[in-house]
């Protein structure tokens, strides 16, 4: 929409180009910061990825020496690595090692940094070619803002360059969108043609595979090609041989990148998608790590009863709903991405990433509940955050037009005072959020590796008491404990300590770690340690009780 501020063209889209440099600048600043504070992965999904990419690297192909749950029933160390989790952002991350040749985590995350200084440029970009009606000052103004605002991207800043999917599934949802659905497409305008066509349908099917590759649940998004191809032919879109000539490119295009996998799957384990079906029979979250897992199944869900199935479903509705709210929308930006999505609510665009959002948002919620409210859905809405934060300067532009009208706002000065406003409120909320996650109030050493520095000194402390190398080690985060020490190890079943016993004694572990975190049933001997039948207690370091495995009999 035409905001009516006499601006030449010509300098009105000069803006950008001036201030690029500037921008590049900060763009390089935040993520050397980034690894300034962040020198270890800090949780257990950026430890499996990296953990995946060293074997990768190290000529070990897809396996790894960790078992973070027993869901498929793994019959030892070394385990067929993404089971559960998906692959592509390992591979990314040892593309990084392989051209340094080391193995070390500044390696691993180099190119998904690179990735991460992407995303504000393609943001601003989505930003300034949504509104084909907008003048050429307008662009150069949601430009700039929505540049601000994926660069200082609240709490999502301290996840951009690590070895984990947000970047990667943003980067991917995007295009996947872009090039299915147009920026500005709406229903009234003629459907899409040419040579370039199939072209398209065929790159379309190549992103849906990686999409899949980056995340279990990215298969929902192969279900959204059809809906691009309908759209693509145009009326009785399934009466024309065209429609389903794109919907085999699009197949085509999704086993070219992911075909691979899904054959190795079925080779492996008798089933192209082998991880985490069990996880729909969770009763609680720490059946995640039940052992055996052949406990998890539909018998024992139902008789949890309905009353504990629908609660679960409530929680996971709050949560989910607060990660939409605080997370993607930092509160104060989601009543403007609302309202410039409304604003643009014919794009094609839009409301197929409305529906895929609403689908995802709807099995991140009732399907894996437990598993969506943990982390899964904060990891699937971030394909759509970059439409998000693109949306803001045109809702931004709706509200200021309101107030020309009711308020006799003057748009310039308004645009002015609220943009500057947004964008400043966006770099201090991040940075404050960045200070108080990641950095702590000691910045020499931060807060985000203080799980490495402790089990650095569990290592030690394994070391004094003559634990081989290759000793597995049963521990609450294997990836992270192997991601620090390099030992194998595996996690701690959901029980008490006679099913820890029995893991440990299946999987060779010959040490037991209990922290704060130990499960229910083993926290007793966490509070006083003491031996107990096949387990004996050696020593306390860092707030960490080490135990032997000396009988499995």
């Amino acid at each position: 929409m035409n905001t009516g501020v006499p601006v030449p063209p010509v300098r009105s889209q000069s803006i950008a180009f001036r201030v690029w440099p500037i921008l590049l600048v900060i763009n390089l600043a935040v993520i050397a910061l980034c690894w300034q504070f962040q020198r270890s992965p800090g949780y257990m999904d950026s430890a499996y990825y990296y953990i995946g990419a060293r074997q990768l690297a190290s000529g070990q192909s897809l396996t790894e020496p960790i078992l973070w749950n027993y869901l498929d029933d793994p019959a030892g160390l070394p385990h067929p690595s993404h089971t559960y989790w998906m692959p592509l952002t390992s591979l990314v991350s040892s593309l990084g090692m392989l051209l340094l040749k080391n193995t070390g985590f500044l390696a691993a995350r180099i190119p998904l940094s690179l990735l991460a200084g992407l995303l504000p440029w393609l943001v601003a970009a989505l930003a300034a070619r949504l509104d084909p009606a907008a003048s050429p000052a307008q662009r150069s103004r949601r430009w700039l803002l929505a540049w601000v605002l994926a660069a200082f991207s609240g709490f999502y800043l301290q996840y951009f360059t690590l070895t984990d999917s947000f970047i990667l599934y943003m980067l991917l949802g995007t295009g996947f969108l872009w090039l299915g659905f147009g920026l500005q497409s709406t229903a009234a305008e003629p459907a899409p043609s040419g040579k370039g066509l199939w072209l398209r349908f065929l790159l379309l099917g190549v992103l849906a595979g990686l999409l899949h590759l980056t995340r279990a649940d990215g298969l929902l998004w192969l279900l959204a090609a059809p809906l691009a191809a309908a759209w693509a032919v145009g009326r009785d879109f399934y009466r024309q041989p065209r429609f389903y000539g794109l919907l085999l490119l699009i197949v085509l295009g999704y086993f070219l990148t992911a075909g691979w996998w899904l054959a190795r799957n079925l080779q492996l384990y008798g089933t192209p998608l082998p991880g985490g079906s069990q996880t729909l029979w969770l009763t609680t979250y720490d059946d995640t790590y039940a052992y055996p897992a052949g406990s998890l199944t539909f018998e024992n869900w139902w008789a949890a009863g309905l009353g504990a199935a629908l609660s679960a479903r409530w929680t996971a509705f709050l949560w989910n709903l607060a990660n939409l709210v605080g997370v993607q929308g930092l509160v104060i930006l989601l009543p403007l991405m609302l309202i410039g999505l409304w604003r643009l609510r014919s794009r094609r665009l839009v409301q197929a990433a409305a529906a895929l959002w609403l689908l995802t948002f709807a099995v991140m919620t009732l399907v894996f509940p437990f598993a969506g409210s943990r982390g899964g859905y904060l990891h699937s809405g971030a394909a759509f955050q970059p439409l998000l934060w693109a949306a803001v300067p045109l809702g931004l532009d709706a509200v200021i037009d309101w107030g020309a009208r009711h308020r006799s706002w003057k748009r310039s000065q308004a645009w002015s005072v609220f943009g500057v406003g947004i964008g400043l409120l966006a770099v201090v909320l991040t940075v404050g959020l960045y200070a108080a996650r990641v950095i702590g109030p000691q910045p020499l050493t931060p807060l985000w590796d203080a799980d490495e520095r402790t089990f650095q000194q569990v290592d030690l402390a394994l070391v004094s008491l003559g634990a081989p190398a290759d000793a597995v080690i049963m521990v609450n985060n294997p990836p992270g404990f192997n991601a620090a020490t390099r030992r194998p190890a595996v996690v701690i079943p959901n029980g008490d300590a006679v099913t820890a016993l029995a893991a440990a004694c299946r999987y060779d572990a010959a040490y037991l770690l209990l922290d704060v975190n130990a499960p229910a049933g083993l926290r007793p001997l966490f509070d006083a340690p003491t031996d107990t039948a096949g387990l004996t207690y050696l020593q306390s370091t860092v707030g960490v009780q080490i135990y032997q495995v000396t009988s499995c009999h």
